[in-house]
């Protein structure tokens, strides 16, 4: 009797544990694949307002213009993300690691990174 409730027991677990995996495994899949997905379905994306990376994205990676926005403090970069006002922002390296201290458990940093100038 112990062995069969034993069993019963590791069965029970083993589905509670498959099912938790499942439900949690989309939640941690980034929603933009790369720069291309982004062009291609029009996206809006951010950038710092006083950076050289609005010109990157524009003679570089050609993104039009109008679906560049700029925001002049990170403070702004978070509600901008939850209100789906820009599906992706593009920083220098340094301000990236300070967003993303600030905001761990919502947002991760994905994609190529791209070597220029910058400072």
């Amino acid at each position: 009797m112990v062995v069969w409730l034993f069993m019963a027991l590791v069965l029970t677990q083993t589905y509670t544990a498959n099912l938790a995996s499942l439900l949690t495994v989309s939640k941690l899949e980034p929603t933009v694949v790369d720069v291309a997905s982004l062009q291609n379905s029009n996206a809006m994306v951010g950038c710092s307002g006083v950076s050289y990376i609005r010109k990157y994205l524009q003679e570089v990676l050609h993104f039009h213009p109008n679906n560049i926005k700029n925001f002049s403090s990170g403070g702004q970069y978070a509600p901008a993300f939850r209100s789906k006002e820009i599906a992706a922002i593009f920083l220098d390296r340094a301000l990236a690691k300070v967003f993303l201290a600030e905001n761990c458990k919502s947002f991760t940093m994905t994609g190529p990174t791209y070597k220029n100038g910058g400072f």
